[in-house]
């Protein structure tokens, strides 16, 4: 057994070593297909510039981190520069495409430029990427790799061309707004695993936030003479935006871009041994797990897995049609060949490892009995397993419920803002999922190693949570299981009811087994609480405290979500309950005055059939909207009316009744006119 136990090891870190190994060079392979594609189609998919900064840093990066793990003596020394340099590489292959169309804008022509509708993608994939390190830098108590990972991300975006001259020239664009998160996930995990600042380093944050203000506001005036004529004569648009574009751009230059700076800071933090490191197969459970979710989220960067060629890199032969131009046959050449079947054998060799790996913690934990492996777990273990279901389900709310294709499987807890007739709240579920599941992941790494008085309170912080993800988790499963047997009896087409069935036999013992264990980290906690001498009690006079201090802040933040969720509806007309509406009257929203960049929806459904109303729709760009059903109302029926909006506000419902006809002198509201510029 023992011998069978170390050679699957022995094959688990091979296997982890040649995923981190061929992840880069999938990415020098890229680099050299993007060269011929120019050579020989005369041009390039992204601009010239972003691909010979991103080129040039693969190679010299690629040779660096070949150096450092060569010169290492352990396995975590040797695994860790290669997954710098896949982390860096994730940021700059992306940062090409993102950099595209802001040099296009300074006048560096693409000739072959991609359909690029970023809206935020850029910004989402750093996010994504920041949460996958942190996650596992906290699971594994790994400091060197979070630090690692800063510096890698950090320079990736500090060379990043487009970037620096759009935050130059108009400041930080909105879409990458996004990105001011990545300083709070990385020091908010330093944080968790053991890093205390000092009072000077609140005053450099201070210092460097006046100077990023300083530097942003000379530059947007510098490259603007004419905004200050334009705020001075009062118009609200720009009077509301420069100055948060200001505040954003200056928080962007030290924090963001200075990622780098606050890794050369940490660095000492990160000096010592690391408990747990000791054995090659968990370094390369962290690496495997690294570098899978690094490939999926540069997967659409470096073209689908069976060959090049979708709207960032236009397949041979392809022809552009916002472009008009045709691709010519044979433009990636020997390169291009060469990473098609590459990346057809990587998620093999990726999948094969996490299986030996698997096999291997399976081998591992059959010597110890159920008890025992509980024990082993314990209530850290738990915490980082609920954390997990958690974040695995937040991102897979945003798919509709009922898109009966693939995933099958997926959180039946995104059923609940739609259980509750508010839509428009999935927004903030997908985030509160994604920051319950790491506040539960980062709590397991303090818990594993304060021995002070403090941890009793951490452990009622994280019992709390576990609360929270229990109980939502429970009301998904309930919530989705009735839309699933309710979804199933509205489909008419049998392959979509068979699929549906599927998808429900396949999430519900998923997602209950995610339940049960929400619960069971509930109990855990309860008894570490309340176990007389335990390292984590707490007396039953500061639990009532605690209880007291959470039910208000639960109460006051409650009150706080329903204010700032409230969608601005001035008045509606029809009224709500009104009766003897007439059968041609328009349904009008009015909006309350304020800067916003959306409008508000209305779907309209008679109460006795529950079918959606055609019509048309109708409205104004100050806030006013207006739908008016084709062939007018039905008389003497009752109206239901949902008035929703795309910025993740609750949604308004009235009702109203008609009356026996139209009345004679109403005019139906104009059309919606075209969209004008965002009115932010």
């Amino acid at each position: 057994m023992d011998g069978a136990v170390r050679r699957v090891e022995g094959l688990t870190w091979w296997g982890a070593v040649a995923s981190v190994v061929i992840y880069p060079l999938l990415h020098l392979l890229l680099v050299a297909a993007l060269v011929t594609f120019g050579q020989r189609a005369g041009g390039y998919p992204p601009q010239a510039l972003a691909i010979a900064v991103y080129g040039v840093l693969t190679v010299v990066g690629s040779g660096l981190a070949i150096r450092l793990a060569l010169r290492s003596q352990t396995p975590e020394g040797r695994l860790l520069p290669l997954l710098a340099l896949a982390i860096f590489l994730v940021v700059a292959l992306a940062g090409a495409f993102f950099a595209t169309p802001f040099l296009n804008g300074l006048g560096l022509r693409t000739e072959y430029a991609p359909y690029l509708d970023d809206d935020g993608a850029f910004a989402l994939l750093n996010i994504g990427l920041a949460m996958v390190v942190v996650i596992l830098a906290l699971v594994a108590r790994w400091r060197r790799l979070l630090v690692a990972a800063l510096a890698a991300q950090g320079l990736a975006l500090l060379a990043n061309p487009g970037l620096i001259a759009v935050a130059v020239r108009y400041g930080l664009p909105q879409d990458a707004h996004g990105l001011l998160a990545l300083p709070l996930l990385y020091l908010g995990a330093a944080l968790a695993l053991g890093w205390r600042p000092r009072a000077v380093h609140l005053a450099w944050c201070a210092g460097l936030l006046t100077a990023g203000a300083l530097l942003s506001a000379g530059l947007l005036f510098g490259f603007s003479p004419n905004l200050w004529a334009a705020l001075r004569s009062g118009q609200a648009y720009i009077g509301a935006s420069v100055p948060r574009q200001i505040v954003v751009t200056a928080a962007f230059w030290p924090f963001v871009l200075g990622l780098p700076y606050w890794a050369w800071r940490l660095r000492r933090w990160t000096a010592g041994a690391l408990a747990g490191f000791g054995e090659r197969w968990v370094v390369a459970g962290v690496g495997l797990a690294l570098v899978a979710g690094m490939a999926l989220l540069s997967w659409p960067y470096l073209g689908p897995a069976h060959g090049l060629g979708d709207n960032w890199l236009p397949e041979a032969g392809q022809t552009l049609g916002w472009i008009n131009k045709t691709v010519p046959t044979g433009v990636y050449g020997p390169a291009g060949e060469a990473l098609a079947a590459l990346k057809t054998f990587f998620p093999w060799l990726v999948g094969a490892t996490a299986l030996a790996l698997l096999a291997l913690a399976a081998g591992k934990a059959a010597r110890l009995d159920l008890r025992g492996t509980l024990r082993a777990i314990g209530l850290p273990g738990g915490l980082v397993l609920l954390g997990l279901a958690m974040l695995w389900q937040g991102p897979l709310l945003p798919f509709p419920f009922l898109y009966v294709q693939p995933p099958l499987i997926h959180g039946l807890a995104c059923a609940l803002p739609q259980a509750i007739g508010q839509d428009g709240l999935t927004m903030w579920a997908s985030m509160a999922y994604g920051l319950l599941g790491l506040s539960l992941v980062g709590l397991s790494a303090p818990l594993r190693d304060d021995e002070s008085k403090r941890r009793g309170w951490l452990t009622f912080v994280a019992t709390l949570l576990a609360i929270a993800a229990a109980l939502i988790l429970t009301a998904g499963l309930w919530a989705g299981t009735v839309q699933s047997l309710r979804a199933q009896r509205l489909f008419t087409l049998p392959e979509y009811r068979q699929a549906a069935q599927w998808r429900l036999a396949l999430s519900l013992p998923v997602n209950a087994a995610l339940a049960l264990l929400g619960w069971a980290v509930v109990a855990a906690g309860r008894r570490a609480l309340t176990t007389a001498g335990g390292p984590a009690a707490l007396s039953p006079a500061a639990l009532r405290r605690g209880l007291a201090l959470a039910g208000g802040l639960a109460v006051v933040g409650a009150l706080a979500f329903w204010q700032l969720t409230a969608m601005p509806v001035a008045e509606t007309s029809p009224r709500n309950g009104a009766s003897d509406v007439p059968t041609n009257a328009p349904i009008v929203v009015r909006l309350r005055p304020g800067l916003r960049n959306w409008g508000p929806g209305i779907n309209a459904t008679y109460a006795d059939t529950g079918a959606y109303i055609r019509g048309t729709s109708g409205g104004s760009v100050d806030g006013t909207a207006s739908f008016m059903p084709e062939g007018g109302w039905r008389p003497l029926a009752r109206v239901n009316v949902r008035v929703s909006s795309p910025a993740g506000l609750r949604d308004v419902q009235f009702s109203f009744t008609t009356a026996a006809g139209p009345a004679p002198d109403m005019t139906p509201p104009g059309p919606l006119p075209m969209p004008t510029a965002p009115r932010e």
